[in-house]
């Protein structure tokens, strides 16, 4: 959903690469098309990608608007699986001492 904010300066993706799918169906059907399957979509023998840029039937603007969105998804991605492993550690450390408490007052404070 996009709303129309004076002085909105930019817009940034907090959501998935699931929306950015939806987005750009007609790229991913072309994709699909690609005569190999890890293609990058520039420059490869068979890239219909490349082929439909060439012919029109993609727009040059819809394509790069397109791989810059999927950059920074994977960027907002990358960084919201090292928040979420930095919180699982923590909360890990907390579990730790917890137990050693637990442990260390049902059998007193020696060594265990």
């Amino acid at each position: 959903m996009v709303i129309d904010t004076p002085g909105l300066r930019e817009i940034q993706l907090w959501t998935e690469s699931d929306a950015l799918d939806q987005s750009f169906e007609d790229i991913l059907k072309i994709q699909k098309l690609c005569e190999y399957r890890n293609c990058s979509h520039h420059g490869e023998p068979g890239c219909a990608v490349k082929e439909a840029l060439d012919s029109g039937f993609l727009e040059q603007g819809r394509f790069l608007n397109y791989e810059k969105l999927i950059k920074e998804t994977e960027h907002w991605e990358s960084k919201n699986r090292i928040h979420l492993k930095q919180k699982r550690k923590q909360f890990n450390k907390q579990q730790t001492k917890k137990m050693r408490r637990m442990i260390q007052g049902k059998y007193g404070s020696g060594e265990f």
